[in-house]
């Protein structure tokens, strides 16, 4: 999809899809990133609430509420026309499920304690490297691809979505591996939880709206260099305060700073990497950064997921084998509980 700009109609009061340049696709990129980061601030708040004083199931049900209020409004989006090759590739649509799932999913066997986590990787890794392949080979042929491989030729482009991606692994990362802590270390229902990590969430959201709106002429790879900065220094600053923390209140300094480094991220990725696109393919790139984005929050997901439960895991058998209370049964069960052995 391209930016959105507002129709040239006024009277319409639309929103159409198609390309705009300049200040106005800043302002667009700069909306996308800060609604990005709304939802980053509600949810987890949002989340706690519902889950400690309703029912996870309420929070389902709000899903469907959100999706029909999409659905009713989804005439106030107009596309631009599409002229080009509608032809489909479903080899590369395969070859990406068999590549991005694989990966994650090897992560997600590993938390479990599976045995096939050598081969779900090299599968994964097998699926992207055949997908790159047949791509280049139906560009060379003439013939619809899934992506057009032209489009990593630029450079900004590659680095773009590479930042993307990383921009997701962390902020998934961070979204799940705090609230596992928060409630199994610290004992915090899903109310204290979101409200710990608050500060990250709001901080975002604060400054992608300060940034996008202010950012002028200050050039975006200046920022997103200035945002990884922020990121990688208030991770830096929790990572020795987490084993130490007895309340979410230790954590609050680190996370507005991470916090602040996300929000400047958000609200100017979009537009420095899609803007050296042409117009007729900036839909297309916009696809591939999307999909870049959404591998990198899985991949965050599964992968942080993935080593605090291990860490966790570890931590408690260790507690249980040098317990002076518990019985030689006991602490049996638990190794077989947390999936551990005694030689590990």
């Amino acid at each position: 999809m391209g930016s959105a700009r507002p129709c040239c109609c006024r009277r319409c009061n639309r929103w159409c899809t198609g390309t705009s340049r300049g200040a106005a696709q800043r302002r667009a990129y700069a909306l996308v990133g800060a609604s990005a980061a709304i939802a980053a601030a509600v949810g987890p708040l949002l989340g706690g609430f519902i889950t400690t004083y309703l029912s996870w199931r309420v929070g389902f049900a709000l899903e469907v509420v959100i999706i029909a209020v999409v659905l009713i409004n989804i005439k106030l989006v107009h596309d631009a026309p599409y002229t080009g090759d509608r032809h489909v590739d479903p080899v590369g649509a395969v070859f990406s499920v068999i590549g991005m799932g694989g990966i994650v999913l090897s992560i997600l066997v590993w938390q479990e304690g599976g045995e096939a986590v050598a081969a779900l990787l090299v599968f994964g890794a097998a699926g992207l490297a055949a997908l790159a392949w047949w791509l280049v080979r139906r560009k060379r042929q003439g013939k619809a691809a899934l992506i057009d491989p032209g489009l990593f030729a630029s450079k900004v482009f590659r680095l773009g979505i590479s930042s993307q991606m990383l921009q997701q692994i962390a902020l998934g990362g961070t979204m799940i591996a705090l609230p596992i802590y928060l409630q199994m270390v610290l004992e915090y229902n899903a109310m204290l939880s979101g409200l710990s990590i608050a500060p990250l969430s709001l901080s975002m959201f604060g400054v992608a709206l300060l940034a996008g709106k202010r950012a002028g002429r200050r050039r975006p790879s200046a920022i997103i260099r200035f945002g990884f900065a922020l990121l990688s220094l208030g991770m830096l600053i929790l990572i020795p305060i987490v084993p130490r923390a007895d309340s979410g209140w230790w954590l609050l300094i680190p996370l507005l700073i991470a916090g602040s480094g996300l929000g400047m991220l958000v609200s100017q990725l979009n537009n420095y990497t899609l803007a050296p696109i042409s117009e007729e393919r900036v839909s297309e790139a916009a696809g591939v950064n999307s999909a870049a984005g959404s591998f990198g929050l899985s991949f965050g997901l599964a992968f942080a997921g993935a080593i605090m439960l291990a860490t966790l895991s570890l931590a408690f058998t260790n507690m249980a084998e040098s317990s002076a209370v518990l019985s030689p049964a006991e602490q049996s069960a638990s190794r077989r509980r947390f999936g551990m052995t005694p030689s590990s």
